[in-house]
Order: C-alpha cells, then structure tokens, then sequence
C-alpha cells in the first residue's frame, strides 16, 4: 500500500524460445491519480517500432524490445501508447475513463532479441 492505493505486480518468464519477461502492474485508486505507469532511463537510443513498441541497445550487439500489452477486462484499463522522451521510455496506464474507486492495470513485456543472444552467447 502508498498512501491510499493498493499496488500489485506480477512478473512472469515467457515459454516460447524467445527469452522475455511480462510484467502486470496494478494500482487500486480512491481518487483520480496525476499519473500511473512504468518509466525506464536508458543511456542508448531507443528505437520507435510502432505505437507499443520500442527496441533497446542495452549493451554493445545486445537488443530488447519493449511491448505494451492491451486487452480488455471489466474495471481494467491498459496501457497506452510507449512514449521515447529523450533517455527516458515511458509505459502509461490508461486512466482517462475511470470510474472511482478503480484498479488501473497495465502490463507490457521486455524479450532479448535472439539474434543478440545467439551472437552473444547468452543462453537462458
């Protein structure tokens, strides 16, 4: 709990061959939040795949790729759209139609590009 919310999250491996982790992130409000959401610093460039997704160097020859993950459920919102602002990457949970109280969720999901790791050898 922080100050009056309720937070939760959940961080799961991915079975396919690509090695990723998911995360679930959710915040229980009483009042209409400034702002909710995952934000990251990077020191490299991120490169701007689409509205939900970003790819990272995050060493030398090594890539991520950052994906918001949408869906609907009752009382759930999702994330909007990853926003690059300089070294910062943003993931924002959707809170503009929220009716109080509310869970606002948002989930996204970070895979090693394989190729990296092949080239690398990193094997997970």
């Amino acid at each position: 709990m922080a100050g009056k919310s309720h937070w939760s999250q959940s961080i799961e491996t991915d079975d396919s061959a690509t090695a990723a982790l998911t995360f679930d992130v959710a915040c229980r409000v009483h009042r209409p939040p400034s702002w909710l959401g995952s934000t990251y610093r990077t020191n490299r460039a991120a490169q701007v795949l689409s509205a939900s997704s970003v790819r990272l160097a995050v060493a030398e020859g090594v890539d991520v790729t950052v994906t918001a993950l949408t869906g609907q459920a009752s009382d759930h919102s999702f994330p909007g759209p990853i926003e690059v602002d300089g070294s910062q990457l943003a993931i924002a949970a959707d809170s503009a139609k929220l009716r109080l109280p509310a869970t606002v969720r948002w989930r996204y999901r970070i895979a090693l590009d394989t190729a990296s790791a092949a080239q690398h050898g990193l094997t997970f």
